[in-house]
């Protein structure tokens, strides 16, 4: 796989087996009871703010 970058291109390799993951955006409709979920947050005003969250849908976890 060749991965572009600030400081140019280089070739990674990936072993087979290993997932490779598109993420896409959606919506509030994947956050639902028992999906699984990874959320990035930040500390505001020293309260817990969500910057984004990954959603597995139809059964999937987040590969993370």
């Amino acid at each position: 796989m060749k991965v572009r970058g600030k400081d140019g291109e280089k070739t990674v390799i990936v072993p087979d087996g290993v997932p490779i993951v598109p993420l896409a955006p959606g919506d509030a409709s994947l956050l639902v009871r028992d999906a699984k979920v990874i959320v990035t947050a930040t500390q505001r005003a020293g309260n817990p703010v969500a910057l984004r969250a990954i959603a597995g849908r139809n059964g999937f976890s987040p590969p993370m």
